[in-house]
């Protein structure tokens, strides 16, 4: 689990190196670019942690399965990695117009997710 959810920290906050690249005139960010990454790192935040619970409730079926299992990585993987994709969505529509401080402010938002991320990984979590 911690390494899905700093794999999610990536990329969400590399997602927006397409939209600063296009604020400031590259030839090569065009606004297909920077949608398409943002909904690639918003597909993976919100789908990779289903792909992962698959696996976590396949497991948990087989007899003499650690009980629990499945609500673990509800709580520790798939909450809060919704929450912080819908806290961004919700940001980026109050947000009139993203400005380079406000995508610079996005980026470091996925702090605290990398920090969980490393000590859900250090922790030893499945």
């Amino acid at each position: 689990m911690g390494i899905l959810v700093l794999l999610a920290a990536f990329a969400l906050t590399v997602s927006w190196l397409p939209a600063l690249a296009y604020l400031s005139g590259a030839r090569w960010a065009s606004p297909w670019l920077v949608d398409g990454c943002h909904r690639f790192a918003f597909g993976f935040l919100l789908g990779a942690p289903f792909a992962y619970g698959a696996g976590v409730w396949r497991e948990s079926r087989r007899p003499g399965a650690e009980p629990g299992l499945v609500l673990s990585w509800l709580l520790r993987c798939q909450i809060p990695l919704t929450v912080y994709a819908v806290l961004v969505y919700w940001v980026m529509h109050v947000v009139p117009q993203a400005t380079v401080p406000v995508i610079v402010g996005m980026m470091c938002s996925g702090a605290p997710l990398a920090v969980y991320g490393a000590m859900l990984k250090s922790e030893g979590s499945p």
